[in-house]
């Protein structure tokens, strides 16, 4: 069985060399060792649900510390992130109301997003989102509603509210999952290359089988060298 330690480090590697709109799909990839274009097709919905999945069981389910720039003053705040922000709905589609019509739309996938961004303006963009999204075309005044509603949807599972303690300014910041877990990753896959590096030249072991080691065992020998 692979180790933490050794999906961490893979999964680093594989987010780096793609760029930012894909990395949570090749993060998902790397981890549950599903193919890139798979991941890239799954809805944001069940994309983010796994990615919080994983990165419980990578890191922990007790701290999930973030960060967010309040939008008025600047000041910088630390928290600590809601246990019931860091869920996710999983599913392919969601019913929305719009003007008193119940409509079933399937959520975006990275690709989707993608796409309505490379379009060559804001309106382009969003009228390739529906068609991609709602079953039917929809008349062009309910285009934004439509969008509004599905923003609001996203939100409404993946938001956080903050008051900054300095001006006290009131916002909503919204849980990107994939670039949460993203920093960890970075930050922990750098860690664990320094540790190897440090067992490797004490003890002569390969990159293999020090990533091997649980992480108690490495944690436990690095205290030995240092």
């Amino acid at each position: 069985m692979e180790s933490n330690a050794s999906m961490v480090v893979h999964a680093w590697e594989a987010a780096s060399v793609v760029t930012d709109w894909q990395r949570p799909a090749a993060l998902l990839s790397a981890l549950a060792g599903m193919p890139l274009p798979q991941a890239l097709h799954l809805g944001i919905a069940r994309r983010d649900a796994a990615l919080v999945a994983w990165r419980s069981a990578l890191f922990g389910t007790t701290q999930w510390p973030a960060f967010a720039q309040c939008p008025a003053c600047k000041t910088m705040l630390e928290y600590e992130l809601p246990r019931s922000s860091a869920t996710a709905d999983d599913s392919e589609s969601i019913v929305i109301e719009v003007d008193g019509n119940h409509l079933n739309a399937k959520w975006p996938s990275s690709l989707d997003l993608a796409d309505a961004a490379a379009c060559p303006n804001s309106q382009a963009g969003r009228e390739l989102l529906l068609q991609r999204m709602l079953p039917e075309p929809v008349a062009d005044d309910l285009i934004a509603p439509v969008l509004a509603a599905l923003a609001d949807a996203h939100h409404g599972f993946m938001g956080i509210d903050l008051q900054c303690p300095e001006c006290g300014k009131v916002w909503s910041e919204v849980f990107e999952a994939g670039e949460f877990l993203w920093r960890e990753v970075r930050a922990a896959g750098r860690r664990i290359l320094r540790e190897v590096d440090a067992l490797a030249r004490a003890y002569g072991w390969t990159e293999t089988e020090i990533l091997r080691l649980s992480d108690m065992r490495r944690n436990e020998y690095l205290a030995m060298v240092q």
